[in-house]
């Protein structure tokens, strides 16, 4: 039994536009989506005059459950990123990046196939072939996806007696061998065990990043339109220059790998500065062989092409913070003073014992 849907999706239907017929199909195609009980949404029904055109598409793919309409049209402009197609497919590759929200874009091929229709961003992707003769039976997987309606597993039985026996015999092997590898790193750690105190190091962990298209550049080439307005034009095979938020989602991980307990732990920082970072506890301990993890951020603006973007992305430790000095500050328990530097070097992290 289905259960009802207690709110209506919203999908917005992404397309390359070509001939008045083909947006025919389109809306028939938005219609019985609609008919289906989705808040089918296109840019026909949704802009009027005087619309800003990258803030309609910006905020359609934030708020909306999204269907692509792949076409060889579309490949080309999303790929090369021509026009508004181009656009949004910055869009939609920047909030993967950001989110890992993959499952919210379905590829649905409209004309051409899995090898001309569908962007390479897209590729290895579950699509929908709407080029069938059967319409409906085209549009069923579709419905069931957006709905949440799709055939659900059946529920898990419990575990024969026999097979529990064999899997805790199995949990205590791997649990045995959990703690002769823990044994195994302390011998590995004998140089830092044997340091007069605790030494506290960080490290910068990379959790993900992403880019988000905040408009298009005035350094783009602009025309007069009939009307007298300027207005941007991104001639084919032509990058359009687009204001790009960065954003990397960082950890900096604290962590105490010897014997010595450290406690009231503080961190200066000096340089380059994170955007955001988590605050330390003001009553903290770190104890022998542990660690704590911070949540950090970091964000900028760059004007640039999408490639330039990707580039700067490529780094999992931002360039920009190249140069920062971390100073962490500690006590052990019988309150004498410690320090440690950690300074990033290019991608790295050198951690040196100051006291």
């Amino acid at each position: 039994m289905i259960e009802p849907i207690k709110d209506v999706p919203t999908t917005f239907i992404s397309y390359a536009w070509e001939d008045d017929i083909f947006k025919q199909r389109v809306k028939e195609f938005a219609k019985r989506l609609r008919n289906n009980g989705i808040d089918a949404k296109l840019d026909i029904w949704e802009v009027v005059p005087g619309d800003q055109l990258p803030y309609f598409m910006e905020r359609s793919i934030r708020e909306n459950d999204y269907v692509i309409l792949c076409t060889p049209k579309y490949k080309i402009k999303s790929e090369n990123r021509l026009g508004g197609a181009g656009y949004e497919g910055d869009i939609m590759t920047g909030e993967i990046l950001q989110y890992g929200n993959a499952r919210k874009f379905i590829p649905l091929i409209f004309s051409g196939d899995r090898e001309t229709a569908i962007p390479n961003w897209l590729a290895g992707k579950a699509y929908i072939d709407y080029t069938r003769d059967d319409i409906e039976a085209s549009l069923t997987p579709l419905i069931h996806a957006i709905l949440g309606a799709g055939e659900k597993a059946p529920p898990l039985g419990e575990i024969p007696e026999e097979y529990a026996r064999t899997a805790e015999k199995i949990a205590e092997k791997e649990d045995a061998e959990a703690v002769v590898f823990h044994h195994g790193n302390e011998k590995e750690n004998t140089a830092a065990t044997s340091i007069a105190g605790p030494f506290l190091e960080a490290a910068l962990l990379w959790h993900s990043g992403g880019r988000a298209p905040r408009g298009y550049s005035n350094n783009n080439l602009k025309e007069t339109d009939e009307h007298g307005n300027e207005v941007i034009v991104i001639g084919a095979g032509v990058k359009p220059i687009i204001y790009w938020e960065l954003s990397w989602r960082l950890g900096l991980a604290i962590y105490n790998n010897t014997s010595h307990a450290a406690v009231n732990i503080s961190l200066e920082i000096q340089g380059p500065q994170f955007s955001e970072l988590e605050s330390l506890p003001q009553i903290n301990h770190l104890k022998q062989f542990d660690q704590i993890e911070l949540k950090a951020g970091y964000r900028r603006m760059l004007e640039s092409v999408h490639t330039e973007a990707d580039e700067f992305l490529r780094h999992k430790v931002p360039k920009d913070l190249n140069g920062m000095i971390i100073i962490i500050r500690y006590l052990d328990e019988q309150r004498n003073e410690h320090e440690t530097q950690v300074i990033i070097e290019g991608q790295n992290l050198v951690n040196k014992k100051i006291r």
